[in-house]
């Protein structure tokens, strides 16, 4: 009868785990850490029940890391609840600073609410207009 018991915590410890990881994303915060992402366990837990794309969040603050931005969590937080596409906006500073024009978040966000699309007009040369639209700010 002891065996019957132990089966029934085993269970339970096993889908306690399962919820615990659903709700803390332990390998996100994980490969964040060695990436060089500074952010705790609860902030990504907290993210999770605000409804936050944790994932999409995440792999977005690498690469402000890797590509060394100045972009906080908070601001690709507030962004995204005011409905832009945070992945279009990294990738897009990325690509302007690759092509040696350094963009801020704001003047990026403003740029992608504008509809310019960054890849395109530095595929294209003309990112003299993401020039333009910043002195027309």
């Amino acid at each position: 009868m002891e065996e019957f018991y132990g089966f029934f915590y085993a269970l339970g410890i096993v889908i306690l785990l399962i919820i615990f990881l659903y709700f803390f994303p332990v390998a996100l915060w994980l490969s964040a850490t060695v990436c060089g992402v500074k952010i705790s366990l609860w902030r990504l837990f907290l993210m999770k029940i605000k409804g936050m794309p944790v994932d999409e969040i995440v792999r977005c603050l690498i690469t402000i890391v890797k590509a060394n931005l100045d972009v906080t969590r908070k601001e690709l937080e507030d962004y995204y609840l005011s409905g832009g596409n945070i992945q279009d906006v990294i990738f897009g500073m990325v690509a302007a600073k690759n092509a040696g024009f350094i963009l801020s978040f704001k003047e990026a966000t403003s740029a992608r609410f504008k509809d310019v699309d960054f890849i395109k007009s530095i595929k294209d040369n003309t990112i003299e207009e993401l020039l333009k639209s910043r002195l027309s700010n």
